[in-house]
């Protein structure tokens, strides 16, 4: 242990996770039951041509018992995709506590950057010094992470010659379900090549989405609740105390409201939006306002003009019908450009929505998959592909990137640039919280400080400087 890290973090290292029941004897005492083969939940025969091999594959489950693992030692790769999120560097460690268990000359090789160290072979060895260093710490940053896109067979190919040159047994891929739809297809590409190198998925998302009868939750989110409860509840200690002042809150949430509305739970704010309920209920916007509105007066006839209102953010009820194919949801807000005479042109329709398809490698089996079953970061993808099709007279984009891999962020910020120097001189506003994209593609950049809208010059267009105007620098209050 380093004898420089703080009380807390001395005190976090003692903890130790709760084991489920088959492992609390040890990992020498499992035993494995198949059951029954695994099933689709929509779109049968579209996922099982798609994974023709790993389709239908039982359920496995772990029990305690007399079991006989194979005790031969083992070299295993790990990686973390996408962002961050708390538990996985005591997943890595829970992996390296099995391996060790089972034999003490097992390895665990950790592919440093993400996917793309898989590519580069890439990776360090993962000793129990490294290990225990990062136990119960969040973040993942011991061996970093990437939002590198596995799709392609050079890149299957390039993992394949990784894997063999390190005598690899088996991949665990620890992401969200953008990471994990790649392990499948990696998987997939083994399989059919009779390769025998096991490719795991760890699901990971702070978002609570990513779950079913078969995941009761992915890591991440549990932390997640309780750090922005916490930030909830400081901000809610600020109204009482001021009482003069109502506080909107946006909380992340890519396709639900889970983290709204644990968080409404933990903290009791005045208001909570919950997505579902207003999508179930078919509220309109003018509803919704009335209803906080309602909230506002009822407490201000109480003597009380202050508050609290949970927002959830919501990418797909918010720029997606997500019953709809593909090609529809591209296509309708075109619709105007893409009719004649009320009766839309279904071949320019498909045209269109091919070409964003392929400019922004969208991943979807064929342009009539429902959006619902594209990953997140596909959906993404969709919805900012199709906004540039409008050929807009002005852009706002807000993080248009997030959640991309390098090669459709360049083409993202290529359009940008590409409508902005266009001869309809499109006029584009970046708001992002990543001060490269902004200085990197802005002719001019504002920030807003103090209730001030601040014009940063050429002297100041540096991260520093940029910085400390948001902070509030002297720059700022000159």
């Amino acid at each position: 242990m380093n004898p420089e890290i703080s009380v807390l973090q001395r005190e976090r290292a003692k903890y130790s996770p709760k084991m489920p029941k088959a492992l609390r004897k040890g990992f020498k005492s499992v035993t494995i039951h198949k059951g029954k083969p695994t099933k689709a939940a929509a779109d049968v025969a579209a996922i099982k041509s798609m994974f023709p091999h790993c389709f239908g594959q039982p359920i496995v489950t772990f029990a305690a018992g007399k079991g006989a693992p194979n005790k031969a030692a083992l070299n295993v790769g790990v990686v973390l995709s996408g962002g961050q999120a708390p538990g996985g560097h005591n997943v890595i460690a829970g992996i390296y506590d099995g391996l060790k268990s089972l034999n003490s000359r097992s390895r665990l090789l950790g592919y440093l950057g993400g996917p793309q160290g898989l590519i580069n072979d890439d990776c360090i060895d993962l000793t129990g010094d490294v290990v225990d260093a990062y136990r119960n710490t969040g973040g993942f940053d011991i061996i970093g992470s990437g939002r590198t896109k596995l799709e392609t067979p050079e890149q299957f190919a390039q993992v394949l010659e990784t894997a063999k040159r390190s005598d690899l047994s088996a991949i665990v891929i620890i992401g969200g379900d953008d990471s994990n739809t790649n392990a499948c297809a990696l998987a997939e590409w083994m399989a059919a090549r009779g390769e025998t190198i096991q490719v795991i998925g760890v699901p990971k998302t702070i978002d609570g989405d990513l779950r079913n009868q078969l995941i009761e939750m992915s890591f991440g989110f549990d932390t997640a609740v309780k750090v922005y409860s916490e930030l909830i509840g400081n901000i809610c200690r600020d109204a009482c105390s001021a009482r003069k002042y109502w506080h909107f809150i946006k909380l992340m949430g890519r396709s639900a409201s889970h983290i709204t509305l644990e968080a409404a739970l933990q903290t009791q704010p005045n208001i909570a939006l919950i997505s579902e309920e207003v999508a179930e209920k078919k509220m309109t916007l003018g509803q919704i306002v009335e209803q906080i509105v309602d909230i506002v007066v009822a407490r201000a006839n109480r003597g009380r003009d202050f508050g609290i209102a949970l927002v959830p953010e919501n990418r797909q009820q918010q720029g997606l019908i997500l019953k709809h194919d593909v090609e529809r949801n591209i296509a309708l807000p075109n619709l105007d450009r893409l009719s004649r005479n009320g009766v839309a042109m279904r071949d320019q329709m498909r045209a269109l929505a091919q070409q964003y398809v392929d400019r922004l490698a969208i991943r979807t089996p064929d342009l009539a998959q429902r959006v619902m079953y594209l990953s997140g970061g596909n959906q993404q993808r969709l919805i900012v592909g199709r906004e540039l099709a409008l050929l807009p007279d002005l852009v706002v984009a807000e993080n248009p990137t997030r959640g991309l891999d390098v090669a459709a962020t360049a083409f993202v910020h290529a359009e940008l640039v590409r409508l902005a120097r266009s001869e309809a001189r499109c006029a584009v506003v970046v708001i992002s919280t990543d001060l490269d994209e902004v200085l990197s593609l802005a002719d001019r950049v504002l920030v807003i400080s103090r209730g001030r809208l601040i014009p940063v010059d050429d002297a100041a267009r540096t991260r520093e400087g940029v910085g400390t105007l948001m902070l509030g620098g002297a720059d700022a209050m000159a």
